[in-house]
């Protein structure tokens, strides 16, 4: 329910349907990313960051986290921890490796963050 409210863009009443998830079980690696994933589409980085980070200590292989994180810590102004985690996340997933924006953050990143 709560990813169909998400992209719905329906954000607030899918924050309510994760927090009920972790709720019933509060090391939900899928319901953290959600949450992570509305706080970042309103805005709200630092809480953002705190859920995903919440999300790779219970499954660090979660590429679609790591880029997540990649997209928080650009917008936090952590350039060479966004591209750490895009980098993460191309390794362990190909729909991250192959995702334009990440390739081509990658590339600008690696130029200026060495």
């Amino acid at each position: 329910m709560a990813a169909c409210l998400y992209y719905q863009k329906r954000y607030d009443a899918a924050r309510t349907e994760y927090e009920r998830a972790l709720e019933l079980d509060p090391r939900s690696a899928r319901a953290l990313y959600g949450l992570g994933c509305v706080a970042y589409e309103q805005d709200h980085y630092a809480e953002a960051r705190d859920h995903l980070e919440r999300t790779l200590a219970i499954d660090e292989k979660a590429g679609d986290c790591h880029r997540m994180l990649g997209l928080v810590y650009e917008q936090l102004g952590d350039f060479a921890k966004a591209k750490a985690h895009f980098e993460r996340g191309a390794a362990l997933d190909p729909t991250v490796a192959a995702d334009d924006y990440v390739r081509r953050r990658l590339n600008e990143l690696r130029r200026t963050n060495p």
